[in-house]
């Protein structure tokens, strides 16, 4: 798979960031290249995501309309500082390789 900087075009600029298993993220990269590299020669497990710059995983989906809140509950900082997005352009990998999921 290729990345692709232009998928989304809201993006200022990005970076990807490698997390094991919606857990802790261990590592950023500004280049998709090194960040397989590193990927492959640790023979990592887990999702390497392009993330928005200066602004919020929550603010870019209701901005671009990924995502509107429907109960007062999806403002609060409880739910505001867990909020991940499917939209946001990532990658997996197994083991060092990049799988199809």
């Amino acid at each position: 798979m290729t990345f692709r900087p232009d998928l989304q075009t809201n993006y200022l600029s990005g970076y990807l960031a490698f997390c094991i298993k919606n857990e802790e993220c261990t590592a950023t990269f500004t280049d998709f290249g090194k960040a397989r590299m590193w990927i492959k020669k640790y023979a990592l497990s887990g999702i390497l995501t392009k993330m928005p710059v200066n602004q919020s995983i929550y603010d870019w989906a209701v901005e671009t309309g990924k995502f509107t809140y429907k109960s007062e509950y999806q403002q609060t900082p409880k739910f505001i500082q867990r909020f991940t997005s499917a939209y946001l352009e990532h990658y997996h990998f197994e083991n060092g390789e990049e799988s199809l999921l």
